[in-house]
């Protein structure tokens, strides 16, 4: 499946900005300023905004103060229906669906299965690890509906532009429906509306102030409004809820428009010295090459010196994941670097021995993750660490394939193998297999200690099949 598609900005296909309802700003013949029109489908966009904004708060209707931590960083199936909703109703205003590219598709799917992840999980630390890889696809995904194309959204660059679109636009347009009503047919209607609206606001402020200074307008008040002493957290509430239902529509207006940032400068990049790439790479493929044949050494030499394989085990596992991820950021600026240039020998045999290097770094970090794991057991980090040594495996046969293909996508490509591993292992209900391999490990004397308390708020539900079965096996 391709991934790619133009890489200029363009309207969104179902939706034809040139002849749109709605009407800019302008002013007429004599100078006065025209309120702008909101269109049938920037209407029922509002409307759909509200609905999702609604149903938002319902969820928090009791914490009105402040919103939970835990509700918006890891959620649960509201997230899940809130991402959902929000990415279906903005395809329903779109129309067209069969013309989406293939690379929206992609990342529509990528998204959507992201926001399956809280649902599915009710580990909270696995809920906030998804929420910055969906967060990431959110951004991406919205920005290539925005006409901004699959290409240009995951470019080297496309991350941090797509964040900025993001913030843009919803704050572009919230104060565009109370400008239309201004301008809706007939100036009564228009002006009736909006008085409503501003009678509505000032009610909410002035009633509890008068009943706390009359005991009988107080009474009144109260067989009208019963909860009364509820009506300060409600103002903050409707409050909340009015904010959510502009900036949800402010997406979805900016979305249905097609609006992104100025398209880049056709200015060319000055293509970095190859002598000073090449003395960066060969001095990391030597420091990496002498790191190698240490590893050697160990494994299959006398490691007895150096504090024998349990010390191996104990120590270095996460420094070596994070010397892959350095390597992957050096090798992807080299390209990105050279992108302009002539291809150069020296540097793709250069690159190409970082990436075996590194690729022995990783494989020396899987080993000691694997002694270590066998001895005391494993962990939600410990698992995640090997996801990551599998995601870094897939990103170095990328980057490969990079250094071997000037024109082959690797951003895209990256995406995509580190969108599969997460996904497989999020979705895998990782607290699940994570208890019976402790388990199992401990009854079968494998594993010396278990963690009992560990497992028990790693997630109460889903470890509890494993911890039921430890229970009954060793009472």
């Amino acid at each position: 499946m391709s991934m790619q598609d133009e890489g200029r900005p363009v309207a969104p296909r179902g939706y034809d900005c040139a002849s749109s309802e709605t009407k800019t700003t302008s002013a007429d013949d004599k100078g006065t300023v025209v309120p702008p029109r909101m269109g049938r489908r920037d209407w029922a966009a509002l409307g759909l905004a509200a609905g999702l904004a609604v149903a938002w708060c319902v969820r928090l209707w009791q914490d009105y103060s402040e919103v939970s931590a835990a509700m918006w960083l890891m959620g649960g199936a509201d997230l899940t229906l809130l991402v959902m909703g929000f990415f279906a109703a903005l395809l329903a205003l779109r129309g067209r669906v069969r013309e989406l590219s293939r690379g929206q598709v992609a990342l529509l799917a990528a998204t959507a299965a992201c926001a399956l992840v809280p649902a599915l999980n009710r580990c909270e630390e696995l809920r906030a690890f998804n929420a910055f890889v969906l967060g990431a696809c959110c951004l991406v995904t919205f920005y290539a509906l925005c006409g901004a194309g699959v290409r240009r959204a995951l470019g080297v660059t496309g991350w941090l532009r797509s964040a900025g679109n993001f913030a843009r636009a919803q704050l572009a347009h919230v104060g565009l429906p109370f400008r239309a009503v201004r301008g809706l047919p007939g100036s009564t209607l228009g002006s009736a509306l909006v008085g409503i609206l501003a009678a509505a606001g000032v009610s909410l402020a002035v009633v509890p102030l008068l009943a706390s200074a009359d005991v009988a307008f107080a009474n009144l008040v109260s067989r009208v409004l019963p909860a009364l002493d509820q009506l300060p957290s409600t103002i903050i509430r409707v409050a909340r809820c009015a904010l959510l239902i502009l900036l949800a529509f402010s997406l979805m207006y900016s979305a249905l428009h097609g609006e992104v940032e100025p398209a880049a400068s056709g200015a060319v990049a000055k293509p970095a010295p190859v002598v000073a790439l090449g003395i960066v790479l060969g001095s990391m493929d030597a420091l990496y090459a002498a790191f190698a044949l240490l590893q050697v050494g160990y494994l299959f030499g006398d490691a007895s010196a150096n504090g024998g394989y349990a010390e191996y085990a104990r120590t270095g596992f996460f420094q070596l994941v994070a010397v892959a991820v350095i390597n992957l950021v050096l090798l992807a600026i080299a390209l990105h670097t050279r992108r302009n240039a002539n291809r150069s020998l020296v540097l793709s045999v250069l690159e190409l021995t970082l990436v075996g290097l590194t690729a022995v770094l990783v494989a020396s970090a899987a080993w000691r993750m694997t002694l270590y794991v066998g001895e005391y057991g494993l962990t939600l980090l410990r698992a995640m660490t090997y996801g990551g040594m599998v995601a870094i495996a897939g990103l170095l046969v990328v980057v490969a394939a990079r250094i071997l293909r000037e024109d082959f996508p690797a951003v895209a490509w990256g995406t995509g193998v580190v969108l599969v591993v997460w996904l497989t292992f999020a979705l895998s209900r990782p607290a699940v297999w994570i208890a019976q391999y402790n388990v199992d490990g401990y009854l079968s004397g494998t594993i010396e200690r278990i963690d009992v308390d560990y497992l028990v708020d790693l997630s109460p539900v889903e470890t509890r099949p494993a911890l039921v079965w430890l229970t009954a096996e060793r009472p």
